[in-house]
């Protein structure tokens, strides 16, 4: 899928799947960002996205509009009360939060 843009991060999220309070996320679908394109989907845990994101892998939100690919924000990892939160802003609140990515239709419990 083309983006026709620079590279936004390594990995770019196009949708979550909460649990069934909406507060943690359980899994991703993560696109590998080229630079030029946006690759296929795949899906990833959360705890497999911390763990690259604290090896220094880079991640962003985006979605798609009128055939095109649209930059969110850089996802990052905020540490609040000893536990670890996949968060687009950097606020210590104890939930994850991704804005408002479409949600997956199904996800691993």
């Amino acid at each position: 899928m083309e983006k026709n843009m620079a590279k936004w991060a390594d990995y770019i999220i196009t949708a979550v799947g909460y649990d069934r309070n909406g507060i943690r996320i359980l899994e991703v679908e993560i696109r590998p960002d080229t630079g030029t394109n946006i690759g296929q989907a795949s899906r990833a845990t959360r705890q497999q996205v911390v763990n690259a994101i604290e090896r220094g892998v880079t991640f962003a939100t985006a979605f798609h509009r009128d055939g095109k690919w649209h930059r969110g924000q850089g996802v990052h990892v905020v540490l609040a009360r000893g536990a670890k939160y996949l968060r687009t802003d950097r606020n210590s609140v104890e939930a994850d939060n991704l804005g408002s990515l479409p949600r997956l239709a199904r996800v691993a419990s």
